[in-house]
């Protein structure tokens, strides 16, 4: 058994599946660096028509392939193969499902898999008061509602059973990997990744600088950033007069945009800056900069590459009690507020800056993720 156990270990391999994704270009370099077996990228395609990638940079150990092709893939993977679904959209379940029965398999969550789907998850639970009188469902079209009242009324689908048949939730921390437990009722074990080391967010070597007064709220024009609830609690408080207010809203195209916006002109008129085109990564972070606060009230983890920013740039960041990041961050000793305490007298001290960027190293640096991840890949072997 060990002869034969050494033999399928030389020719075992990670195996990725995922979508034409910028996330994955990342997830490439951390797996290359820290796997002690091969990492093979199989990226989605719809057709094979030259097909051109949009975001997954080329390389020998990544390959496009149609669904139909993924599927005759899981016919060749050995008992010691791993395979990783970078996201779950519905195209991969069939995959998920052919899987031999003894593969371990990691899904790394997205996120929408499980809030943007009503079964699992409402979208109400994530407003706010006020934000609620304005929600909309978006209508669905008849294929939706049946799938939705034969998952009430009859059984499981595809869905729910590639979820059950997943061993390992991949989340950038264990408090979201225990909600997603929560939601679908399910029981697996954790797998720490993080998508983005530091050093690709922010530049790692540039001094604290004091942080202007801007205010930022927000990271999108998502319904669930809480914006009318924000500029409330922004309203009712003391502000400084050189204040500016700036409101990232590009990413999403909710109904209520145009009112979020003629509200926050009719609270703060010419102080208040929406942001709707792209910025790329440099520019944002300086504008980042600028600002010495941060107003995020949404209730499920959203913006934690800005999050992560903006506390290493020394901004006093407020987070709504209800996100799973927020107790993140207090777990590891970070200097984070909750969003009923906001309030612009102080700004972080240059000693709390130093504190949080020293613990904000600790997790994010580069070389911490990658021994992180060849810890959590030798547990699987």
């Amino acid at each position: 058994m060990l002869i034969y156990n050494s033999i399928f270990r030389m020719f075992t391999k990670i195996v990725h599946i995922a979508t034409d994704e910028k996330f994955i270009n990342s997830a490439i370099l951390q797996f290359e660096k820290a796997s002690p077996f091969p990492s093979v990228f199989y990226i989605r395609i719809k057709t094979k028509n030259a097909y051109k990638p949009l975001h997954v940079q080329t390389k020998k150990n990544v390959h496009f392939r149609t669904k139909n092709e993924l599927l005759d893939l899981t016919k060749t993977l050995i008992p010691s193969d791993l395979v990783v679904f970078h996201s779950l959209p519905s195209v991969f379940f069939d995959i998920v499902l052919a899987l031999p029965k003894n593969t371990k398999i990691i899904w790394m969550c997205f996120g929408f898999e499980i809030y943007n789907d009503p079964f699992y998850f409402s979208t109400k639970k994530l407003l706010g008061s006020e934000t609620k009188k304005y929600y909309q469902r978006n209508k669905q079209t008849i294929a939706e509602r049946l799938v939705e009242n034969y998952r009430i009324s009859f059984g499981k689908t595809k869905k729910q059973e590639a979820i059950e048949r997943i061993d390992f939730i991949g989340t950038a921390f264990k408090e979201e990997f225990e909600a997603l437990q929560k939601y679908t009722k399910t029981k697996k074990r954790f797998f720490h990744f993080w998508y983005y080391p530091l050093e690709l967010i922010i530049n790692t070597e540039e001094p604290i600088k004091v942080a202007g007064p801007n205010v930022l709220i927000g990271n999108s024009a998502s319904i669930t950033n809480n914006h009318l609830e924000a500029f409330t609690a922004l309203k009712n408080c003391k502000r400084p007069p050189n204040l500016k207010i700036i409101v990232p809203f590009s990413y999403s195209e909710d109904y209520h945009s145009s009112l979020v916006k003629i509200t926050g002109e009719r609270y703060f008129g010419n102080t208040i800056l929406f942001l709707e085109d792209f910025m790329d990564l440099r520019a944002y972070n300086q504008l980042l900069k600028s600002c010495g606060f941060a107003i995020f009230y949404n209730k499920r983890q959203q913006a934690i590459g800005n999050t992560i920013a903006l506390l290493w740039y020394g901004a006093k960041v407020f987070l709504s009690v209800d996100n799973p990041f927020y107790h993140f961050l207090k777990r590891k000793n970070i200097f984070v507020f909750t969003v009923e305490e906001i309030q612009f007298s102080t700004l972080l001290s240059t000693m709390e800056v130093i504190h949080n960027r020293n613990v904000i190293k600790s997790i994010w640096k580069r070389d911490v993720l990658e021994a992180e991840l060849v810890k959590e890949l030798d547990r699987l072997f």
